[in-house]
């Protein structure tokens, strides 16, 4: 009984380890990039042809003094805060207050955007971009199914490679312990 014991710890072990590995990696890269949305995949042609439907953009968070014109950036629609856009800076002002407004455009759109980013909108700047892999994260949250399946699998296989290692390593054990047994009698 000692045994499954044994088996059910290292299975344990091995789910606190990814776990652990997942949100520390998440959490270094929110850290390192000083926002809670570092990768983001590009969902439309605005700005083509620099950037692609499914490329992944990194994005650094950045002040609105660090913007330059020229500079893509990330920020949150004035229209419906909770969607996110990509565009180029066009142009700086700076109002009557001191308080900075970007001008932005998709670099394949005709005309500016029809407001202006402040700071409270600002989420941050592309500072690369990953061609075409966001193909994958994209299919996989338009089918969450496929997503969990796959989650499922990868458990499935990390279960049952340990299971059959437990199993060898028992066999083993026995084994040994068979041998021995053999010896002692042969010896008395």
């Amino acid at each position: 009984m000692a045994r499954r014991g044994s088996f059910y710890r290292r299975l344990a072990i091995i789910s606190i380890a990814i776990i652990s590995i997942y949100f520390i990696t998440i959490t270094t890269f929110q850290l390192a990039f000083g926002t809670s949305t570092p990768f983001m995949v590009v969902v439309s042609n605005s700005m083509y042809p620099t950037l692609k439907i499914n490329d992944i953009i990194v994005v650094k968070s950045v002040s609105i003094d660090e913007v330059e014109i020229g500079d893509i950036i990330v920020f949150r629609s004035p229209l419906n805060p909770r969607t996110p856009i990509v565009h180029r800076v066009l142009d700086i002002l700076v109002n009557e207050q001191g308080v900075k407004m970007i001008i932005t455009k998709g670099d394949r759109n005709l005309a500016p955007d029809p407001w202006t980013v402040t700071e409270d909108l600002l989420i941050g700047k592309v500072i690369y971009v990953i061609p075409q892999i966001g193909a994958i994260p994209k299919f996989l949250n338009t089918y969450p199914t496929l997503k969990y399946a796959l989650a499922i699998t990868i458990i499935a296989i990390i279960v049952i490679s340990e299971y059959i290692d437990y199993r060898r390593s028992h066999a083993e054990e026995l084994d040994k312990r068979s041998d021995d047994n053999q010896e002692n009698k042969e010896t008395t």
